[in-house]
């Protein structure tokens, strides 16, 4: 766990599992890659780069994602916003002949 109010440059990278705790601006990367592993963010995250998760990796947003970004997912998408603003947008690969969906709950 990591208590922070920190800002990610535009050159560099967060990339891990675990919790943050505090507000994130990202003008650079986030990825979670560890298999199985989860990354929370506890606090608000205004996000200008682009966020991924890959291997199995789960990103979880407690609070608010300001998304002015990306967000990406390597099969199969696992990334959760519990306070969604409305302007979120996210992309995952997908792969001709598959069947694909997209669950929103509000």
């Amino acid at each position: 766990m990591c208590r922070a109010d920190e800002i990610i440059a535009s050159k560099a990278t967060l990339i891990g599992h675990g919790e943050i705790n505090g507000f994130v601006v990202n003008y650079g990367a986030i990825k979670c890659d560890h298999p199985g592993g989860s990354l929370s963010f506890t606090d608000v995250v205004t996000n200008y780069g682009p966020i991924g998760s890959a291997n199995g990796g789960r990103i979880q947003f407690l609070k608010s994602l300001v998304n002015y970004g990306i967000i990406s997912s390597i099969s199969p998408p696992s990334i959760t916003v519990l306070d969604l603003d409305p302007r979120f947008g996210f992309s995952f690969p997908s792969q001709n002949g598959l069947e694909y969906f997209v669950e929103f709950k509000n």
